[in-house]
């Protein structure tokens, strides 16, 4: 949603909500949704049941949408449709103050019991232990452009809450919260590397390699910036993959940087769970 669309939302002057943007490949269809549910157990009872939406495309791809605790690594995933791959098909919404409802037009729907899994710990964990966050990931080889998107809740020279990532071939992903309407002119990238700043600040730096430790991030150079003794810049190669995790309803960020582009996707061991329960044969069958 962009443009005069997404201003609707602020008419409240609220600014509530959270903001995804999910650019898909010009080859590339959505193909199921999944309805994702935490599992936290008898330790975290005093926490809401965080429930996420899921959109999984054609090329295995898979989105989260919503928030989640960092913490939890257990989830049930609930299958809700798969859509067809040639045909357009409309969403409808509906929401009330307790509920909302999806329906799907020209949709269809499996035999599909819920799926239980376990995703191992990660070696960076979040810095937002038992928080509220949103949380995603994108490779970095072959970055040409960045665009940021600011804190549109406040000023115009807030922070940083996303950046929209094209590469060589013109595909894009995003990071953090993006509003096509609140984003700044794009930056060429042809150094190599990304540098991100923040305020000089005399607080302990995040565990496990995020940054920053004031969590609010206010410029992006696409060139080695000049020293600043009021700034303080995070040097980011353009290699392997960035993590980026925003808390509080966007106005907490920080970022990691992994070495690895192998992107963790949760729903590759999910399809291979459902494909299993498929071939195997139900009560009085034989796969023979």
């Amino acid at each position: 949603m962009a443009g005069p669309s997404s201003q609707l939302m602020d008419v409240s002057n609220e600014y509530k909500g959270v903001w995804f943007y999910v650019p898909v490949d010009r080859d590339e269809r959505i193909a199921e949704l999944w309805l994702r549910i935490e599992d936290r157990g008898n330790t975290y009872t005093w926490h809401r049941n965080y429930k996420c939406l899921v959109i999984r495309t054609n090329k295995g791809r898979s989105f989260v949408l919503g928030l989640q605790s960092g913490k939890t690594s257990k989830f049930t995933y609930q299958p809700i449709t798969t859509l067809s791959l040639t045909d357009p098909s409309r969403m409808l919404y509906c929401k009330t103050k307790t509920r909302f409802w999806l329906g799907f037009e020209q949709a269809m729907t499996w035999d599909q019991h819920d799926i239980d899994i376990s995703l191992p710990n990660s070696s960076k964990s979040t810095p937002y232990q038992f928080k509220e966050l949103n949380s995603s990931n994108a490779e970095l080889r072959d970055v040409r452009a960045v665009a940021v998107c600011r804190n549109w809740r406040y000023s115009k020279d807030a922070g940083i809450v996303g950046m929209l990532l094209t590469y060589a071939d013109g595909h894009q992903r995003s990071l953090g919260q993006i509003r096509l309407d609140y984003m700044e002119a794009p930056l060429t990238v042809s150094s190599g590397k990304i540098w991100l700043g923040c305020d000089k600040s005399e607080k302990k730096p995040l565990r496990n390699g995020f940054w920053p430790g004031t969590f609010e991030i206010k410029w992006v150079e696409v060139d080695k910036p000049l020293q600043d003794k009021n700034r303080e810049y995070f040097e980011l190669p353009l290699t392997g993959s960035l993590k980026w995790e925003s808390y509080l309803i966007g106005d907490l960020q920080s970022v990691c940087h992994h070495e690895s582009s192998e992107l963790q996707n949760e729903m590759d061991q999910v399809s291979s769970i459902r494909k299993s329960n498929l071939q195997r044969p139900h009560d009085g069958e034989s796969l023979y």
